[in-house]
């Protein structure tokens, strides 16, 4: 079966609570965007706890780094939630994540990657893998450095996955977003993402 990215909508609240949450977070020192990132990096975290469970944590920054997880998850154990901003309506699995050399002791045991598309309020669950499996199959890039395969200059130094090299069988919720006013159109019978093409639309 073809495996893709799971897309989603964004529900006004969640979008409402990111706001609310990335402006009382403030700007993060080593911040790559200058704290406009927060408020797409909070609805990659709030996106994951409605779609797949877990219990969404406070940040804590202390100096420069902030610890040390984004979802307290029952099968994953701590899960650090990645998001990008893009400005398209699609998401492909040659596409990369990225995470940056800030802050390379960081604590967790699974990293998960969104996209998230502001103006269309649309967002993709790109994959997960381990904190290990990640870094065993990353390519660095230094800051400085043009990356031909994604067209871009490097504003720091990373450590770059595709979306292709990783997992999507997470399981959904019973009734993701219940209470929070989506309509969600998906069979119910198809409760792997891996096994099944969602699109929560």
């Amino acid at each position: 079966m073809e495996d893709t990215p799971l897309r989603t909508r964004i529900p006004l609240c969640v979008k409402a609570m990111a706001e609310t949450r990335a402006g009382a977070l403030g700007e993060c020192r080593n911040s790559i965007r200058s704290g406009q990132g927060n408020i797409v990096g909070y609805i990659g975290e709030l996106l994951f706890a409605e779609l797949f469970g877990g219990e969404t944590l406070e940040r804590e920054v202390v100096g420069d780094l902030v610890f040390d997880c984004d979802i307290l998850h029952p099968v994953l154990g701590k899960v650090e939630v990645k998001s990008k901003e893009t400005t398209v309506d699609w998401v492909d699995l040659n596409y990369e994540a990225s995470i940056t050399d800030y802050n390379p002791n960081q604590r967790y045991d699974h990293v998960a990657f969104f996209r998230v598309n502001l103006k269309r309020d649309l967002a993709w669950f790109c994959g997960y893998l381990s904190r290990e499996e990640y870094f065993a199959k990353a390519r660095f890039i230094q800051k400085g450095d043009y990356d031909p395969t994604n067209d871009w200059t490097a504003r720091c130094d990373c450590y770059n996955v595709y979306y292709r090299d990783m997992k999507r069988d997470l399981r959904l919720k019973p009734q993701p977003f219940r209470g929070t006013g989506l309509v969600t159109e998906c069979e119910r019978k198809a409760t792997l993402i891996g096994a099944e093409n969602l699109q929560l639309l």
